[in-house]
């Protein structure tokens, strides 16, 4: 999903709500009444909004209360969310990048990791959602995600031209990672969705043939016929068309 800018008018700091006429003993009764909603330490959502976002949305307004929090570059998982890549599942918590490594129960739903690279890139989305760079996110989603998830959203970053293959394979290859290899060599630009990607690598993993995507195939026009009624609201009602696969087979509709 791509992130709802509009969200930045619904969240709250501490200091806006004290800008806009609220005490603290106000902020407090309204949290004690459900009327607000931490979403993190220092930022707040009305309750009644809260509740109509699904959970994705809530997912992402957590990232962008950090994003308003503090400038903490978000890593992994979190970053793949923010770029729109597709999910088996939303994130739980939010993963950043920091100076040390979390172990264990995480603060506030914050999970800090430290990164393998020397230097980490990062990227700037828009409002203010600072992101390791997206080669960087795939290489470490990688490294974390099972191999069919890490796969999947090399595919869709392949897919929707978001980087070129020579920018993330070689990197792939490179890692001395089962793993990695195994994605670098099954990823497939062509797969145009996550369920398509999931259905692909679990026919490798059961050692069947990989599936060919994207057929091509060319329509013929046989003939048309009136003996639907004239109210149909296809344009294309009666009309019998002929399809011819590379394969020379033929499939009729």
């Amino acid at each position: 999903m791509s992130p709802n800018f509009t969200l930045l008018d619904q969240l709250y700091t501490q200091e806006r709500l004290l800008n806009s006429g609220y005490t603290r003993t106000t902020m407090r009764r309204k949290l004690r009444t459900k009327e607000l909603v931490s979403v993190l330490q220092g930022v707040y959502i009305a309750a009644s909004v809260w509740d109509s976002f699904t959970p994705s949305l809530q997912v992402l307004a957590r990232h962008t209360a950090l994003a308003l929090r503090e400038s903490t570059c978000v890593f992994c998982l979190s970053s793949a969310f923010l770029y729109g890549l597709p999910l088996l599942h939303v994130p739980q918590n939010l993963h950043v990048l920091a100076g040390y490594s979390v172990r264990g129960a995480a603060s506030d739903g914050i999970l800090e990791h430290t990164s393998n690279e020397a230097s980490v890139q990062v990227t700037v989305l828009r409002p203010n959602f600072r992101v390791t760079e997206l080669s960087q996110t795939l290489l470490d989603c990688a490294r974390t995600l099972p191999v069919l998830e890490g796969c999947a959203l090399v595919d869709a970053a392949l897919h929707r031209r978001m980087l070129a293959p020579e920018e993330i394979l070689p990197r792939l290859q490179a890692r001395q990672n089962s793993a990695a290899t195994h994605i670098a060599t099954h990823a497939d630009a062509r797969s145009g969705s996550l369920l398509e990607s999931v259905a692909r690598l679990q026919l490798v993993e059961m050692g069947l043939p990989a599936p060919v995507h994207r057929l091509d195939f060319e329509t013929y026009l046989l003939g048309t016929s009136d003996a639907h009624p004239p109210n149909r609201s296809s344009d294309y009602a009666g009309v019998y068309r002929m399809l011819r696969t590379q394969q020379a087979s033929f499939v009729w509709l």
